[in-house]
């Protein structure tokens, strides 16, 4: 069975994610140094005209985005699953908004899509077994000058994850609802005692991802997923020949420590600069890397 039809199925059985109580109260992008209003004010930034999530999952960030750019931008949100896709609709007219839904592939979007004046993609290319040719398809659907936003998972950033994700693998959990409860069962139970716990599972129990099935399965038992060095990002996106505008933190705290360390780098922008800060601070860029990029050339007027 082809990697699209395995994560196809098990987000038709748990859409993730599953609540939409952030919608209304939530900033859309990360906090500083860099979000999608300071990007749209930079010379040079598109119009917005049309703006596409990609792998929008249940729609949190579909709804974000329309609540930002409530002044006629048109949402467009994809998603593999159907379900999910039916949450999200759900979810967008309890809260009044206008947003298009529908069923696509990023390894196979149909050209009738169109181009787009931004696309946001968070936590999905890793996913795609193919990162490299699902950016590069996507690519095809930004406009020249348009702003892609791109997150993707942070190798140094997860290390409270992979112990769990060992386990799972080697304990002899599969991925029905009953094993994952008893996944989790038996790390609580066995937190009860600290010198029973292997060395790395504890600090799991700590992310709210651990209690919520479809976030655990997504963290601990996902069957597709990549991990990256802000510099092997940076290295595929070059050969996209897109340009990188700066990352975001999970975090303003993190921001302002980054500003004292590097006051010159007010976007976060210099790779260099964001390593030698991570070498001190090993999980600034948080479990997954947000980053802004613009594709070279002019929109039409």
């Amino acid at each position: 069975m082809a990697v699209t039809d395995v994560i196809r199925r098990a987000y038709e059985r748990r859409p993730y994610p599953v609540s939409d109580r952030r919608v209304a109260s939530a900033r859309f992008a990360h906090l500083p140094p860099l979000d999608w209003v300071q990007a749209i004010g930079r010379p040079g930034a598109p119009a917005l005209r049309r703006v596409l999530v990609a792998g929008c999952g249940t729609g949190f960030m579909a709804s974000c985005l329309a609540k930002l750019f409530a002044d006629g931008a048109e949402i467009t949100g994809i998603d593999l699953s159907r379900a999910s896709l039916s949450y999200a609709a759900r979810q967008a007219r309890s809260l009044g908004l206008s947003i298009d839904y529908g069923q696509a592939d990023i390894l196979a979007l149909p050209a009738a899509l169109g181009q787009f004046d931004i696309i946001e993609c968070g936590g999905v290319l890793h996913h795609t077994g193919d990162v490299m040719r699902s950016w590069l398809l996507l690519c095809g659907h930004l406009k020249p000058g348009g702003l892609m936003k791109i997150a993707l998972y942070n190798r140094n950033g997860r290390d409270w994850v992979h112990a769990p994700r060992r386990l799972a693998q080697t304990g002899g959990y599969k991925t029905t609802a009953k094993d994952m409860r008893r996944f989790r069962r038996d790390l609580m139970r066995a937190a009860t005692q600290p010198s029973a716990l292997p060395n790395g599972l504890h600090k799991i129990l700590t992310y709210l991802d651990f209690y919520s099935l479809s976030m655990c399965r997504d963290a601990c038992f996902h069957v597709q997923e990549a991990e990256y060095s802000l510099r092997e990002i940076t290295v595929m996106s070059d050969s996209l020949d897109l340009h990188f505008l700066g990352l975001s933190f999970d975090h303003e705290a993190i921001y302002e420590n980054y500003q004292r360390s590097f006051p010159q780098d007010r976007y976060a922008s210099d790779v260099r600069l964001i390593e030698l800060f991570e070498k001190e601070n090993r999980e600034a860029g948080g479990s997954m890397y947000t980053l802004l990029f613009q594709k070279p050339g002019e929109q039409a007027a």
